[in-house]
């Protein structure tokens, strides 16, 4: 499965920053929750990983286990290439692998 490195979301960056600077204990809970990035991330992949039997909840999961990385991102201690490319690595080994649908196989019986 393919997911494309989306560009960085500079708009969303400043917007947890600012509240992370602003009302920690309420970024650091959105950190925590991981919709905040799973949610824009979803409106690019959501096709492609509904297709490999990921679900909007999974990723959100995926994206809360991920949060100390994504809060690196966010202070500038990583790029966003790091973060998001990392990110797509731990989708990628979540997903379910891609099965044969039963017409695939038919049609592979009859080469």
């Amino acid at each position: 499965m393919q997911l494309v490195s989306p560009p960085e979301p500079r708009s969303l960056k400043d917007q947890m920053r600012a509240l992370l600077a602003e009302q920690p204990a309420t970024g650091r809970e959105m950190l925590a929750r991981g919709d905040w990035i799973a949610g824009p991330l979803w409106q690019i992949w959501g096709d492609r990983l509904l297709e490999a039997g990921m679900s909007p909840e999974q990723l959100r999961r995926v994206a809360a286990r991920y949060e100390n990385e994504m809060r690196l991102w966010l202070v500038g201690e990583r790029t966003w290439e790091h973060a998001i490319g990392g990110f797509i690595g731990r989708v990628k080994r979540r997903v379910s692998p891609r099965t044969t649908s039963e017409s695939e196989v038919n049609a592979m019986q009859h080469v």
